[in-house]
């Protein structure tokens, strides 16, 4: 079905009732958007906002209508009502702030973000102490640059970098666990650096795990996708 509008769906890797709404979508032939808040560290606070302070998974909504988790979806259903909001999203865009799932939450594509980043001669060579980095810049940098080159408020130029850190674009030049900050801290596009060892760009820009978290983080990739692809039956989605 195509809509104009946009369903997004708060879920939780492990929910049992998040993959059930989803599989709620599926069978309406509804296009949605999901948000994984086990993979996305800046959804919780985007839901419990958007919800007005729940925080239980799924939280489900139609453009900016908050429709609730999956038994509120069913009473939707049940009295008719889910007609309504779905015709309402035949014709109705959704706000600036309603999420996107290939772009940021301003509608600028991150790949193009980048893309402008390098032909505006954003990235440098920039020294802290002793070391030179080449192909950086710093926080303050670029959200100077998104909010008065490409039109982003400072909220969402904040949210822009903060999606680039996540999405694994960009990563702080030292502390590879380091957040985006407006400050003057340095960061770096991810596979930029030049070591001297042949092929070490991307593992030298890779944290370091212990085979704990190594573990841990293949486990819950595999749950994610266990839930994403493999229905409660056992069957294949």
């Amino acid at each position: 079905m195509e809509l104009k509008g946009q369903i997004v769906v708060y879920t939780q890797t492990g929910c049992k009732e998040s993959v059930t709404t989803l599989t709620k979508f599926e069978s309406l032939l509804l296009p949605y958007t999901e948000v994984n808040l086990t993979e996305d560290s800046n959804g919780w606070d985007e839901m419990v906002r958007r919800s007005g302070g729940e925080e239980s998974t799924p939280q489900v909504f139609f453009n900016n209508q908050h429709v609730g988790d999956y038994n509120n979806l069913i009473e939707l259903e049940t009295s008719g009502q889910l007609d309504a909001l779905i015709e309402m999203l035949k014709n109705e865009s959704p706000p600036s702030s309603v999420r996107n799932s290939e772009t940021d939450n301003t509608g600028l594509s991150l790949e193009e973000v980048l893309s402008d980043m390098m032909s505006a001669g954003l990235l440098s060579s920039n020294r802290t102490f002793l070391t030179q980095h080449s192909n950086s810049f710093s926080g303050r940098q670029l959200v100077e640059w998104l909010t008065q080159q490409k039109g982003q408020c400072y909220e969402d130029a904040l949210h822009t970098g903060s999606e680039m850190i996540h999405q694994g674009f960009i990563l702080h030049v030292s502390d590879h666990t380091h957040p985006f900050t407006d400050s003057a801290q340095l960061y770096k596009l991810v596979g930029t650096a030049h070591p001297s060892a042949l092929n070490t760009g991307l593992y030298s820009a890779a944290p370091h795990m212990t085979g704990v978290e190594i573990g841990e983080a293949l486990r819950k990739s595999i749950t994610a996708l266990f839930g994403k692809h493999v229905r409660e039956d056992g069957e294949l989605r």
